[in-house]
């Protein structure tokens, strides 16, 4: 089972048992049914057997979101890491070399992305004189390079992974430098976190490599990325929509807040009865997404390292 939950940040406040719009509260188990961790004696396994994650619903859903009880016996896993932005490719092109004979210089970008067809996402060849500065050549390569703009739009969030092609320094020097820089995921543009490869040829080998490339950064989807959580939030939902029997298909309410960054608790959670599927069924995986930096995260945090350091596993504070 796996849980995606989500906070604003803001302290929670119950009225007439629903919480605030975008708020998240910790509530504990007790005989007459449950209050907030805080408010229980110290917050500790001592104090409640268990506890349960409350998400506000939507406005006017008229109901709050719960995770299901967590016993603090039962907890086998307690982890956290703070909002990291995501990291597009990036490759450079170095020009330092002077041609000694005429020749062509070619430059390639290829695509690596898992299941697309490796293919050239842009190619272009151009001529070089002997003795042509660096400045001259690599000017020229730079405006075959960007041509065409619409190379670089996305469409169907797979055909072309280069989201830019730039100057890294001010001006043409002996050593001018081109920066390519790939896609990041964003499913409202609907574009991939681009992988690609960057080659380059001396069609004519009395010039040697007239262009270095080098990869100054590999593509990383971050941790707490709004777009990265929308993702999940669908794939938990049924993507798009699911089926209901009254009408359908029926889009589910998302609650991921694309303009916000997110930290990122795990907590993992063992059954007291497991299924017949081993790893599938015998686990609760349920993820916080709480707004990094939130007023109220140092609160949250509180609460939950203290409860969990005081079950059976013991578990080291998760502090963002």
């Amino acid at each position: 089972m796996k849980q995606l939950i989500f906070s604003n940040g803001t302290a929670p406040t119950f009225v007439d048992s629903l919480l605030g719009a975008g708020q998240l509260a910790i509530v504990g188990e007790t005989e007459g049914g449950f209050e907030e961790l805080n408010s229980l004696g110290g917050g500790l396994l001592s104090d409640s057997p268990a506890i349960r994650l409350v998400q506000a619903g939507l406005p006017g859903d008229n109901a709050n979101i719960v995770s299901p009880w967590i016993k603090g016996v039962d907890v086998v896993g307690w982890a956290g890491t703070t909002f990291r932005a995501q990291t597009p490719q990036q490759s450079t092109l170095t020009f330092s070399a002077v041609p000694v004979a005429d020749g062509e210089v070619s430059i390639k970008l290829i695509s690596s992305e898992q299941g697309i067809e490796k293919f050239n996402r842009k190619s272009v060849t151009i001529a070089v004189l002997a003795a042509a500065t660096v400045a001259s050549y690599s000017v020229k390569l730079f405006n075959a390079l960007i041509g065409k703009p619409s190379t670089f739009v996305p469409v169907n969030g797979q055909d072309y992974p280069i989201s830019g092609i730039t100057w890294a320094v001010a001006n043409y020097s002996a050593a001018s430098i081109i920066t390519v820089t790939g896609t990041t995921f964003s499913l409202p543009s609907n574009t991939d976190l681009s992988s690609f490869r960057t080659a380059a040829d001396g069609l004519n080998g009395s010039n040697g490599a007239l262009v270095t490339v080098a990869s100054v950064a590999t593509p990383d989807l971050g941790a707490g990325d709004a777009f990265v959580l929308q993702q999940m939030e669908n794939s938990l939902q049924g993507d798009r929509s699911y089926y209901n029997r009254i009408s359908q298909p029926n889009t589910p309410n998302t609650y991921v807040n694309l303009a916000s960054e997110y930290s990122v608790y795990t907590i993992r959670v063992k059954n007291n009865h497991p299924g017949t599927i081993a790893g599938v069924d015998n686990f609760r995986n349920i993820t916080i997404a709480y707004v990094d930096g939130g007023a109220d995260q140092a609160n949250f945090e509180a609460d939950m390292n203290g409860y969990l350091a005081s079950c059976p596993g013991a578990f080291a504070a998760v502090t963002l």
